[in-house]
């Protein structure tokens, strides 16, 4: 494997037949995939055929995650320049103008660097309904995800069981009506408590098997900064390549691409990407005065960036008898309740690690509110403004003090706390991923814009509570708790509404709901609905990944999900790489 992150002036060293934007899981799996292939054709060809080249792009560095997996709620909420780049959502109207980090993981692995390293499986029946017709049973997918599963399990990833105990702590399991528990200990992505990346997991071993020098080059530390059309055609728009700055020396060069450019830069930046290249919204990029090439010319396609998802999370916290002698988690998460008669909602009980690492920054957050941003500015807003910017900064600098040197709190968050993360999985409200100008990126997810997400969140809490009648009958509850259900009841003023139980849960939700990082859907692949109207208004890609209208291009991440999955989504960006590495195959890498 050549990792070459210099300016190279030999132009010939710059052409591959794919080139590859972004290497979280999903370019993990394209990548998997295609080396395999590659080494099977090898194999059982009697002549020597020329091996296809492949250019993998990534803004990250070299460096991989080897920290313990349980520590991924400070991976993912804490800047690490290593492994995340932290964006910040607009100000959210529906959650009291509350503003939140968007994680983004970088380097090789991408996102599985930051997230709790599990795999995950969607529901392979309801989950791709709407997805084209070769996807809609899920066969495909499942095929995909067990291959990917048994190859991470041969590898790397070890089976470590750790934390019987702690149920025990908590109440019986199996006294919970109507819900099937995951084991999350067999969901874990680890090496002896160490955290295992899909890179690592998937590609590392192939490079490491194989003569790959001649075959794949991956440039770290560089940027894509837009995507190169063919300007001497003027009958098809085609992509050729990838204009890329290195961060190390600031130089630009370009990468060519004789086949195919492949985007897996996820569900903000892919979106980004295409529209820092004039393809999108037209009116938009006119404004901003985006094009492709020197006659200003645009690909239309307004679907980018929009129809922008995440599941959602509503804490809750408990404290619970000592859990000094039981072995936490690998990755914190203790057990997945599963509704076996609904799939809208998850039940994850995690231990203290959640509190110890994101509880300064979720209970912060609360307070972390922009009103500089509303349409009527006044004397009020900017008090407003200021009063909340001092006191999250107070809070979340003092919480996050005291859990790191005091350690009689640092003890007692981690042994004597534990979370039950209620998980919407399938939030009808979406938002959008927009350019403010060529360098300025708008990321509004719209969490809570559509009220039908607001019963959602009532069904699912009433269900947690019969999760915590059962299975945490040990615990006192104490976020949100009594107190904060006294002063919710006070400050609604209806005491004789029948529905005042169900606005307390909803103010609750709106002040401390917080992300998934579970992006989706900005680059929608056509769904099965209209898969036979290639002009589908939102439709940005075809069912084999191809960006509409555009040759030399595909799209394979989360921003191609027609709809949010019920599991976190890096097992499945995965499975559809390696389901694009047989499309490319079998087209005979023809991909234009």
């Amino acid at each position: 494997m050549n990792t070459d992150t210099t300016n190279q002036e030999d132009e010939v060293s710059h052409q591959y037949d794919y080139v590859i934007i972004g290497v979280g899981p999903s370019a993990c799996g394209l990548l998997h995939g295609l080396l395999s292939r590659e080494q099977q054709v090898n194999n059982s060809s009697k002549r020597q055929t020329r091996r296809r080249t492949i250019c993998v792009i990534e803004a990250g560095s070299q460096q991989t995650s080897t920290t313990y997996a349980k520590y991924w709620p400070m991976t993912a909420l804490h800047t690490n320049s290593n492994n995340n780049n932290n964006y910040i959502s607009t100000p959210q109207s529906a959650l009291t103008n509350r503003i939140l980090d968007i994680p983004i993981g970088k380097g090789l692995g991408g996102g599985s660097n930051i997230n709790a390293c599990l795999l995950s499986f969607p529901n392979f029946i309801n989950d791709f309904i709407k997805w084209p017709t070769k996807y809609q049973d899920g066969i495909l997918i499942k095929s995909a995800c067990d291959h990917l599963v048994g190859v991470m399990r041969s590898n790397v990833v070890t089976y470590r069981r750790v934390c019987q105990k702690f149920m025990n702590v908590v109440g019986d399991v199996g006294s919970s009506t109507n819900m099937q528990q995951e084991e999350s200990v067999r969901l874990a992505t680890t090496n002896d408590g160490k955290r295992i990346n899909y890179f690592d997991s998937l590609v590392r071993p192939m490079i490491d098997q194989q003569q790959t020098k001649d075959i794949l080059t991956i440039r770290t530390n560089t940027i894509a900064e837009r995507l190169l059309w063919d300007e001497n055609n003027n009958k098809e728009k085609q992509i050729t390549g990838v204009l890329c700055k290195d961060q190390l020396s600031n130089q630009k060069y370009i990468i060519s691409a004789n086949k195919e450019v492949i985007l897996c830069a996820g569900a903000i930046n892919s979106p980004v990407l295409l529209m820092r290249s004039g393809i999108g919204d037209e009116s938009q990029l006119r404004k901003l005065d985006i094009h492709i090439n020197t006659n200003k010319s645009y690909h239309y396609l307004p679907g980018v960036g929009k129809k922008l998802k995440d599941h959602l999370v509503i804490p809750r916290a408990f404290l619970t008898t000592s859990q000094v002698d039981c072995c936490q988690s690998l990755n914190g998460v203790q057990t997945i309740f599963n509704d076996t008669k609904n799939d809208d909602a998850q039940y994850v009980l995690m231990d203290g690690c959640v509190l110890q690492h994101a509880g300064p920054l979720m209970i912060s957050s609360v307070f972390r509110r922009d009103y500089q941003h509303t349409t009527n500015k006044n004397i009020i807003t900017h008090i407003k403004q200021y009063t909340f910017h001092i006191i999250y900064t107070l809070i979340l600098t003092i919480l996050q003090w005291a859990v790191k040197y005091i350690k009689p709190i640092t003890h007692f968050m981690s042994y004597h706390t534990s979370t039950l993360l209620i998980t919407i999985l399938h939030p009808k409200s979406h938002g959008t991923v927009t350019l403010t100008s060529s360098n300025q990126i708008r990321i509004d997810p719209g969490y809570l814009t559509d009220e039908g997400d607001l019963d959602s969140i009532v069904h699912a809490w009433n269900q947690s509570t019969r999760v915590k009648d059962t299975v945490m009958n040990k615990c006192w509850e104490i976020l949100p708790g009594p107190l904060y259900k006294v002063y919710s009841s006070l400050s609604l003023w209806r005491w004789r509404e029948s529905k005042v139980d169900d606005e307390v849960i909803i103010t609750y939700a709106k002040q401390f709901i917080q992300p998934y990082f579970h992006y989706i859907g900005t680059c929608s692949m056509i769904s099965h609905a209209n898969q036979s109207n290639s002009n589908e208004e939102e439709a940005v890609v075809d069912e084999n990944f191809k960006v509409i209208g555009i040759q030399g291009l595909r799209i394979c991440d989360a921003s191609v999900f027609v709809d949010c999955i019920s599991a976190p989504t890096a097992l499945t960006c995965a499975s559809l790489g390696y389901i694009l590495s047989d499309i490319l195959i079998k087209e005979g890498g023809e991909g234009r």
